[in-house]
């Protein structure tokens, strides 16, 4: 019980923090606070009451806008993440299969592992 109460305790001071927290104005920066926007009005649905449909009314704007491609079952950042790793790393392994290394290298352990399972 009074780890849950020192954990609410906890999220109330962290939440407290983070809404007074003025980021400080640099030089690169010109947005104020009062252009800043908490809830992105675009991303929302307002032609379905709220309640009828709460999900549909906050992120209908957005579901209508960033269509899931039909190769994927889902859509969202770890998707791309996931993606840019995964061809950053065939990238990686393609051209250390190209290239020419020094016979016993990492390199040319590496290049030849990959070119023989791409082989099959």
């Amino acid at each position: 019980m009074r780890k849950m109460i020192m954990a609410y305790l906890t999220i109330a001071l962290l939440f407290t923090i983070s809404c007074n927290n003025k980021e400080s104005s640099s030089s690169s920066t010109t947005t104020s606070d009062s252009t800043r926007k908490f809830v992105e009005v675009a991303n929302m649905d307002t032609s379905v009451r709220p309640q009828d449909n709460f999900f549909l009314y906050i992120n209908g704007g957005w579901i209508k806008k960033n269509e899931i491609p039909p190769t994927e079952s889902g859509i969202g950042a770890f998707l791309d993440v996931y993606n840019l790793t995964k061809n950053r790393i065939h990238g990686l392994l393609d051209s250390t299969a190209k290239l020419n290394a020094s016979s016993g290298s990492i390199e040319q352990k590496t290049g030849d592992l990959y070119a023989s399972g791409m082989d099959s």
